[in-house]
């Protein structure tokens, strides 16, 4: 699946033409904003797609560099699982998504194919709040929340995804 988050939401950079996508992988154009331009978005704003959360950490303005990339999302086998376990799926090139990659692109796959990619799971993210703890993104009624995940719970609930840089 290709998602051009740029064009859905009508902000962010344009996407060049380009994709290279392996099996469970789902192709986004990330076209460079925060989880705050994000939020603040018009197209997401007026479907109401994210909780009005205030992100006083600097992950909630951090910006990623502005291309293509491959997520899984979410890992296959990586729920019911601590945090060191399902970051050992990983494949080669791989790293944990940031949770701005994620809330793009369940997004962008709502608005586009009106079908949610989080299915009630929590999902881990690269960000790490404070020792032992990660944010973690989830779905709650028709919103979009940012959550802080022990790096040591378990459940059938909590899983992970995956990013890698392709292209700018």
């Amino acid at each position: 699946m290709l998602l051009n988050a740029s064009r859905i939401f009508e902000f962010g950079q344009p996407m060049p033409e380009n994709n290279m996508l392996e099996s469970e992988e789902i192709l986004i154009w990330y076209g460079g904003w925060s989880l705050q331009d994000l939020r603040d978005n018009a197209r997401i704003r007026a479907n109401g797609l994210m909780l009005n959360q205030q992100y006083k950490y600097v992950w909630g303005t951090e910006v990623l560099p502005t291309g293509l990339y491959a997520i899984r999302l979410p890992m296959q086998n990586s729920h019911r699982r601590i945090y060191k376990r399902q970051s050992s799926l990983l494949r080669t090139n791989e790293t944990v998504a940031h949770p701005v990659l994620i809330c793009t692109a369940e997004i962008a796959c709502i608005l586009e194919n009106k079908h949610s990619l989080i299915q009630g799971s929590i999902i881990r993210s690269s960000t790490q709040r404070r020792v032992g703890f990660h944010i973690g993104v989830e779905r709650c009624n028709s919103h979009l929340k940012v959550v802080r995940v022990e790096d040591s719970q378990i459940s059938k609930r909590i899983a992970m995804a995956s990013a890698r840089y392709i292209v700018s």
